[in-house]
């Protein structure tokens, strides 16, 4: 089984606009992606397929608490794996 992350335009924006300000960001969000892969369904879940995940950046030094939240939707009756939606993320 092969799951894969797809990213909203959404998303891409406010990470351009969050990586200026925290330069640990895009490591974050890579360790992120490759627990992501492993298990899609990480976070709260908010129903109808959407997660909510915390995500520590480590450059805030503040923990879940203090990080970021990242909406993601899996979509998962792909005969290969699952699709996992990077819709947005906020702080």
């Amino acid at each position: 089984m092969h799951n894969s992350i797809i990213y909203s335009a959404v998303f891409i924006r406010k990470a351009k606009i969050y990586k200026k300000k925290h330069f640990s960001l895009v490591e974050d969000l890579y360790e992120l992606e490759q627990n992501l892969l492993e298990n899609p369904m990480q976070g709260n879940d908010l129903g109808a397929g959407l997660y909510k995940v915390r995500l520590a950046v480590k450059s805030r030094g503040k923990g879940k608490s203090g990080g970021f939240r990242i909406v993601t939707y899996l979509v998962s009756n792909y005969p290969d794996g699952t699709v996992i939606n990077m819709l947005t993320m906020y702080d």
